[in-house]
């Protein structure tokens, strides 16, 4: 029910066989799928959404005149890439992927990589985040929908520091408030204390003209 961050990955690559023109490289990538299913669409040949890092390619060995098998036990044939931090942050529900690819770039001599001593570790943050919120102005008693992660049954709201009692969590990721008596324009707030989180914008309470 929290929101995965600081996600870290570390891996060993494996170098078996080696090119005869060009170095190798498994390419990273990674993401968030399109949807709930992940598919050869949305993850293996997705172009949109996917984001690169450099930081863990698998770089083969220097290519030779000819292919020759290479023992990737062998320390002098492995790379190590250690705690890795990917900038992927993934509310309740989503599903990320994290994938390497090889191009075919030295047909019928390409290099025999491997990936081996794969470790992913992350952080799950459980505290309340407000993203949006609709409408931005309402009077007394009207509803407000609230976007962001985290939210749980008892979780309190306020405008500009009154309390609504009347709040529904819809989702995880939703609240449906009423804006209670009293209400002044300002800030919501959502949560209690550390970590309380506030709007970016003030919640107007009045009509629209």
């Amino acid at each position: 029910a929290g929101t995965i961050t600081n996600v870290r990955i570390s891996v060993k690559g494996e170098f078996w066989r080696s090119s005869t023109s060009v170095t190798n490289v498994l390419t990273n990538g990674y993401g968030k799928v399109d949807g709930t299913t992940i598919t050869t669409a949305n993850f293996l040949t997705a172009t949109s959404g996917v984001r690169m890092t450099s930081a863990l390619n698998i770089v083969g060995p220097a290519p030779v005149s000819s292919n020759g098998a290479l023992d990737g036990t062998q320390t002098i044939n492995q790379t190590n890439l250690t705690s890795v931090s990917l900038p992927l942050v993934l509310l309740a529900g989503e599903t990320g992927f994290i994938r390497w690819q090889d191009v075919d770039d030295n047909p019928g001599s390409d290099a025999g990589l491997a990936i081996d001593d794969f470790v992913l570790t992350y952080d799950v943050d459980t505290r309340p985040m407000m993203t949006s919120f609709s409408p931005a102005v309402g009077q007394e008693g009207a509803q407000v929908t609230i976007e962001g992660a985290n939210f749980t049954n008892g979780i309190s709201v306020k405008f500009n520091g009154t309390p609504a009692t009347l709040v529904s969590v819809t989702s995880p990721t939703q609240l449906t408030v009423t804006v209670p008596a009293g209400a002044t324009t300002g800030i919501i707030t959502v949560g209690e204390g550390a970590d309380a989180v506030t709007s970016t914008t003030a919640f107007v309470v009045g009509t629209f003209s």
